[in-house]
C-alpha cells in the first residue's frame, strides 16, 4: 500500500507535518492494545466520511475481519484509495491530533 506524501500527512499553522489520523489508526489496528482501542473510540467520531472510508477499506485490505470493521461502518474487501484523490479534511485535524498524541 502506498500514498503520496500529500495525501497521507497535512501540515499544521506551524508547519508540522502530520500522517492523516486515519492512517494512524490503520497502524494501531495491528496490536490492539489498550490504548489503541481508546484512541480508535476517541477518534472515530471526529473522523470525516472520506476518512472512515479510507480506514473500512484500508482495514478490510490489510486486516480482513478485523473487530474495527464493524465500529468504523463497513467491511468491504476493496483496496485503500482516496477517491478522485480527495484532499484531508482539516477541519478536526487539531482535535485528532490531540486525541492520538495524547494532548501533545
Amino acid at each position: 500500500m502506498t500514498l503520496a506524501r500529500d495525501d497521507a500527512t497535512w501540515v499544521d499553522t506551524d508547519g508540522v507535518r502530520w500522517l492523516n489520523p486515519e492512517i494512524v489508526l490503520l497502524f494501531k489496528a495491528k496490536h490492539l492494545r489498550a490504548k489503541d482501542r481508546a484512541d480508535f473510540a476517541a477518534a472515530l467520531p471526529l473522523l470525516g466520511e472520506d476518512q472512515r472510508a479510507w480506514l473500512v477499506r484500508a482495514l478490510a485490505w490489510a486486516h480482513p475481519g478485523h473487530a474495527w470493521l464493524a465500529r468504523a461502518g463497513g467491511g468491504g474487501g476493496h483496496p485503500p484509495y482516496r477517491p478522485g484523490g480527495a484532499p484531508f479534511d482539516r477541519q478536526g485535524a487539531p482535535a485528532l491530533a490531540r486525541t492520538l498524541t495524547g494532548g501533545q
